[in-house]
């Protein structure tokens, strides 16, 4: 009898040992269960492109929340060159400085009778990084290389654009360029 009594005790004994074990890993997986919610929208980014002095003389276009530009009329001279001193800027609205890279993204099929086309950024008269330089033989610099551009910062994008005396007037080609941004640390 005693061991029937004892044996009694044992189950007793274990039952509360697995309920034990079993209550504190519910609590465990409670106490680890985190919630995240996020209310997701938009903001005005911080750099943008801005209008610049020759906007209108290159028909320039603006896309939604000035991230894009579009130039309809980039045109040369035949035999000389024609620059376009600002006919965009990018602006700095932030209030964090920022790097900037300028870099040739394509071209359609460039015509022999270009000289050159020179994409040039600048602070002022100060230019900023590498010119993108362009050829009739092809793209010899693509990146104006990383660039910080400071918290309230407008620079200007100059565009230097040279044909051959040779030039039909009809000729042209396209130009895409990316301007990447990231934060400074």
């Amino acid at each position: 009898m005693k061991d029937i009594k004892d044996w009694k005790k044992v189950t007793k004994l274990a039952v509360l040992l697995i309920s034990s074990l079993l209550i504190s890993m519910a609590s465990a997986s409670i106490i680890n269960e985190l919630t995240m919610t996020a209310t997701v929208g938009i903001t005005t980014p911080d750099i943008v492109f801005w209008q610049g002095a020759d906007w209108d003389a290159v028909g320039g276009s603006m896309g939604a929340a000035n991230q894009s530009v579009t130039f309809s009329s980039m045109n040369g001279k035949n035999g000389s060159l024609t620059t376009y001193t600002e006919p965009v800027l990018i602006k700095n609205k932030g209030s964090s400085n920022y790097n900037l890279t300028l870099t040739l993204y394509s071209t359609s099929t460039i015509p022999n009778t270009l000289r050159y086309v020179n994409i040039t950024m600048y602070d002022g008269t100060t230019p900023k990084g590498n010119s993108i330089i362009i050829l009739s033989s092809g793209p010899q610099s693509s990146s104006s290389g990383e660039q910080i551009i400071p918290t309230g910062a407008s620079w200007r994008v100059q565009w230097d654009i040279c044909w051959w005396n040779n030039v039909t007037g009809s000729e042209s080609f396209t130009v895409t360029l990316k301007l990447y941004a990231e934060k400074a640390d």
